[in-house]
C-alpha cells in the first residue's frame, strides 16, 4: 500500500512539474517622423492591435505552453519561434511581422502532445488611425519653409 502511496505522489509531481510554462517578451521599434503607414501581419493564437499614447510600435508576446517545462519555453523563444521584426519601407510605410507564420505543433519526447498557445499584442503611436486590424494610417504634416526677409524688387 505504501508503495503505491509513494507511485502516485510522485506522478503526480511529474505530471505537475511540466504542467503549464508562460513568458512574455516585449519587441519595441521607432517609427520615423515620416512614416505614414503602419502595416501588420503578425500570426498567433490570438492577435490585438490597438493604439497607444507611445510614440513606438511595441509588440508584447505571451506564450503559453501546456505539457513543456520552461527551458523549453526558454529554447523557443531564443530560437526566433514567436520573434516580431519591422522593416521600414521606402515609401514610408513600417512592415510588422511574425517571422515565422507557420508553427509545427509541438512534441515531447515520448510522443504527446504539447499545447501551444501564443498571444500577440501591437500597440501603435495613438497618431495613427485604424482603417483595418492589418492596416493603419496617419496624416503627417508637410514642412513649411520658414518666411524669409528678403524683399523681392
Amino acid at each position: 500500500m505504501r508503495n503505491r502511496l509513494l507511485t502516485l505522489v510522485f506522478s503526480l509531481l511529474a505530471s505537475t512539474a511540466f504542467a503549464q510554462s508562460k513568458q512574455i517578451q516585449h519587441y519595441s521599434f521607432e517609427v520615423a517622423p515620416q512614416v505614414t503607414t503602419v502595416k501588420v501581419d503578425v500570426v498567433g493564437n490570438y492577435v490585438e492591435v490597438t493604439n497607444w499614447p507611445g510614440n513606438l510600435i511595441m509588440v508584447e508576446i505571451k506564450a503559453e505552453l501546456n505539457g513543456a517545462s520552461d527551458d523549453i519555453l526558454n529554447h523557443l523563444f531564443e530560437g526566433g519561434r514567436y520573434a516580431v521584426e519591422a522593416d521600414a519601407k521606402e515609401d514610408n510605410s513600417i512592415f510588422v511581422y511574425t517571422k515565422v507564420k507557420e508553427r509545427n505543433p509541438l512534441k515531447t519526447k515520448k510522443g504527446g502532445s504539447i499545447i501551444e498557445r501564443v498571444h500577440y499584442r501591437v500597440f501603435i503611436p495613438e497618431s495613427f488611425t485604424k482603417v483595418n486590424n492589418n492596416l493603419w494610417t496617419r496624416e503627417v504634416e508637410a514642412e513649411v519653409p520658414a518666411p524669409s526677409d528678403e524683399k523681392g524688387n
